[in-house]
């Protein structure tokens, strides 16, 4: 009998070993103490994003701070692109600057011409700007 029983816990546990990948609210946040260094955070985001298999997102929010880091802004402009593949509803960016200096981070055209994202789009920054590429047919 103990074998029957470990082999089932061991098929319900490869049952839901990936069931996190199908998650419809994706909340990142560097503010852990785990991401203090900008690297972890981009590891983490894109391994998540990697393994993510929901097509259909509900909330995504990135809350992260910038030092004097080019590779996290274009990373962000990645990230939301794939949410607005997922058919995004409420997307949240909030970026803190941690250095002085004006950062710049150019949000994809896809972000104006989201049909899903319906609710809200949330843009909250210390000295970074925004840019959209607006297209010619908006």
């Amino acid at each position: 009998m103990e074998i029957a029983a470990e082999k089932g816990i061991k098929r319900a546990a490869f049952t839901w070993k990936n069931l996190w990948t199908f998650i419809y609210n994706l909340h990142f946040d560097d503010w852990d103490h785990e991401f203090r260094e900008s690297s972890n955070f981009r590891n983490f985001v894109d391994k998540v994003l990697g393994r993510c298999q929901s097509k259909d997102i509900k909330d995504f929010s990135i809350n992260c701070s910038i030092s004097d880091d080019d590779v996290i802004l274009s990373r962000i402009t990645i990230w939301i692109c794939f949410a607005i593949e997922c058919k995004v509803r409420n997307l949240d960016i909030n970026l803190s600057i941690d250095e002085e200096g004006e950062q710049l981070t150019r949000l994809p055209q896809s972000i104006l011409t989201c049909k899903t994202l319906v609710i809200n789009l949330k843009l909250c920054s210390g000295s970074c700007d925004f840019v959209f590429d607006i297209p010619d047919f908006i």
